[in-house]
């Protein structure tokens, strides 16, 4: 006990660190108890309690309990030593549960406090300490005998105890097959069906707007046993089946993207699902998402589940042409809502028409958005039911224009393009190869392959005869396949029609021979791979070619004459021209079955497209099937800001009816979070943040 007045001061002072934080100490394990906080979500509980994102209550309240256990620590340190009394940090139970818990104190929070210790620190690292404040709590509960704290932190601690037995044992669910592709060198999808017991009431369709799991792959050489959080959301083209997108930012990540070189099935397990800040989207009706990277899976979910009722807008940064080109294709945008996708990446996309024909909101534009002025633009159109400023719809056109409107020759760049970001150059040969004996086989007259003349094809002429076709090269129809079911295989028709294909294969067929061997296959595609560095001088024209082909004419004026060599007199394609600029009708999406097919007809390509429409006349407004009812007059024309509202419309937040307004983003830009927050403390606007940057 204190003896003198500065023992006293020490005490009152040691009591008072630790008292306020009694209700700290509660929230630490409550606010981790992911099962029960999932089951009062789905109640009315969820109206007074913030279920839907507690995390940064766990946050707030791990920094000031380290605070406090410091801090108490201290002036207990000071008291027994005025008082002589340090032989109680061994011998008494109040000192050896204090001392364990201020070893262990800065172990468990200060990896996750500090952003450099962060990223110093693994992963895997971390979590194991973190894991320790269970040891911490139980030390706490036998920490001072003489008060109730057993009391409060044995509910507690137990609860949480509870939780985690209970979520181990009856909420984590098996998968024997879940469905891994890779998109791109960005990120890595996963599709599972539903498991036994599983339901999805977070991840859209008929349940929430939003939520997440934790997934293990106990086959991955890295991390086996690490459990990792991921946002969920409705497969849009699978009944009972959930996806995640998981982004390649570490080495548990970096080793599930490296082991699939190709979509790959393996088992693992799921735990979840919960709710997440996206759940509370329900409470408004007019949404804007706003996204960057592989944020966007959080918004998939709230367009599935609440775009027939509500308006869910979009507005999505990303570099990286995979993630575009996989979610343009697989998912469907609220069509009564905008969907701006800002696209910083350097690589041409490969994208279906017919998903911007049919969703005439859903936009693409090169560069990066202004985040306040595009925000209030889409919530101003929204909220007048008016259009998007001229300068936005502008930019989308240009857009438009540069993925659509090219050549067949700039499309099998920008296919090929694609391609290599998943295979090298031999194996693309390898492929085409193998593509070119499988036809050569379907269409060979027998006694080429029976050399024998003995009516009957033997084993050893069969491998004879495919060795010959191996060591000829890579025929037309070999190269048919390789367009179709390796560069196009995810488009709804093939890329181009067959005199388009057979140009593009007398031009990289350097001899004429009709045949492209290792060396005109190989370096004609290392051409077209160097000619990407120029992409620069080419993006914005509309479509772009004549940068391309310029490019590779002047590095084979370097290598050797083998691509590009000849003009018009060998039917070679030269470099387009701005009439070449012209859109080709699309069919429906279908879905790929990311396999590839060496069986597959070979008039695959033989059917010609529809003919595709002349150009339009300079006078009529540009893309007009697409944007015709996103303008009343040329964009050009002097008037159009008036007429159309676009460039006429008040700037700023005037006009804008905030309270109908909820903002949600998901994402790692740290710039993009400053402004949102900006936009909700300056206007009142709703905001809520998903981020698992723990």
């Amino acid at each position: 006990c204190a003896t003198e007045w500065r023992e006293v001061a020490f005490l009152v002072l040691a009591r008072v660190s630790s008292y306020f934080g009694y209700p700290l100490y509660v929230l630490l394990f409550l606010t981790k108890c992911h099962n029960l906080r999932g089951m009062l979500y789905r109640t009315h509980l969820s109206e007074i309690l913030p279920l839907d994102d507690v995390h940064h209550l766990h946050t707030l309240a791990g920094t000031v309990v380290s605070v406090s256990v410091i801090s108490h620590s201290f002036w207990h340190l000071l008291r027994w030593g005025v008082g002589k009394d340090l032989a109680l940090l061994w011998t008494a139970q109040t000192g050896v549960t204090g001392s364990l818990m201020l070893l262990l104190t800065p172990l468990i929070a200060f990896p996750m406090m500090f952003r450099r210790l962060r990223r110093g620190v693994r992963f895997e690292v971390r979590k194991a300490l973190h894991y320790l404040s269970a040891v911490w709590g139980v030390a706490l509960c036998f920490h001072a005998p003489a008060t109730r704290v057993a009391l409060v932190m044995g509910i507690s601690v137990g609860l949480y105890g509870a939780d985690w037995l209970c979520g181990y044992f009856f909420a984590i669910h098996y998968c024997p097959t879940l469905k891994m592709t890779r998109l791109g060198e960005a990120a890595v999808e996963v599709v599972f069906e539903h498991p036994p017991g599983f339901v999805n009431r977070m991840g859209g369709g008929g349940g929430g707007p939003g939520g997440y799991v934790y997934i293990c792959l106990p086959w991955l050489s890295k991390g086996k046993e690490q459990w990792h959080a991921f946002s969920l959301y409705v497969h849009p083209k699978l009944a009972n089946h959930s996806s995640v997108c998981i982004a390649k930012v570490g080495d548990w990540t970096g080793a599930l993207h490296d082991a699939l070189s190709q979509p790959t099935s393996r088992p693992g397990y799921i735990y979840g699902p919960f709710p997440s800040p996206f759940s509370d989207a329900v409470g408004y009706h007019n949404l804007m998402a706003v996204a960057s990277g592989i944020g966007i899976t959080p918004a998939l979910g709230a367009i599935s589940s609440l775009s027939a009722s509500r308006s869910v807008n979009v507005m999505w940064m990303c570099r990286e042409p995979a993630l575009i080109e996989y979610y343009v294709r697989n998912c469907q945008f609220d069509d009564d809502a905008w969907s701006l996708i800002f696209y910083t990446g350097k690589r041409r996309l490969v994208l279906d028409e017919s998903q911007f024909i049919a969703n005439r909101r859903l936009l693409i534009i090169n560069g990066r958005p202004d985040i306040e002025e595009d925000l209030f633009s889409v919530m101003r159109a929204i909220d007048g039911d008016s259009v998007l400023p001229a300068r936005l719809l502008q930019k989308a056109q240009e857009t438009y224009a540069s993925v659509f409107q090219c050549t067949d020759e700039v499309r099998f760049k920008a296919l090929l393009e694609r391609a290599l970001a998943t295979y090298s150059f031999t194996e693309l040969y390898a492929l085409a190869i193998k593509f070119t004996v499988a036809s050569s086989s379907r269409m060979v007259d027998f006694a080429e392959v029976d050399t024998d003349g003995d009516g009957v094809v033997s084993a050893a002429e069969a491998h004879a005869f495919r060795q010959r076709i191996r060591a000829q090269g890579v025929s037309f129809e070999g190269f048919k396949h390789l367009v179709c079911e390796v560069l196009g295989s995810d488009l709804p028709a093939p890329p181009f029609d067959g005199p388009g294909a057979q140009a593009i294969f007398n031009q990289l067929d350097s001899n004429e021979d009709g045949k492209l061997d290792a060396e005109e296959f190989n370096n004609a595609i290392k051409v077209m791979s160097d000619a990407a560095a120029n992409r620069d001088e080419e993006k914005g024209a509309g479509g772009g070619g004549a940068g391309f082909v310029e490019a590779a004419r002047g590095s084979l004026k370097v290598r050797a004459d083998v691509f590009l060599t000849s003009t018009s007199s060998s039917g070679r394609l030269s470099a387009p021209s701005s009439s070449d600029h012209v859109s080709a009708p699309s069919s429906p999406p279908r879905a790929s079955s990311g396999h590839l097919s060496a069986s597959a007809s070979s008039h695959a390509l033989d059917p010609p497209k529809p003919p595709r429409p002349t150009p339009r006349s300079p006078e009529l407004p540009m893309f007009a099937p697409v944007f015709s009812d996103l303008s009343v007059s040329h964009p050009h024309d002097p008037h159009h800001d008036e007429e159309s509202g676009g460039g006429g419309a008040p700037s700023g937040a005037g006009g804008i009816d905030f309270s109908r307004w909820q903002v949600l983003y998901c994402g790692g830009a740290a710039p993009v979070v400053t402004v949102l927050n900006g936009l909700h403390k300056t206007y009142g606007v709703d905001l809520k943040i998903e981020s698992f940057d723990w």
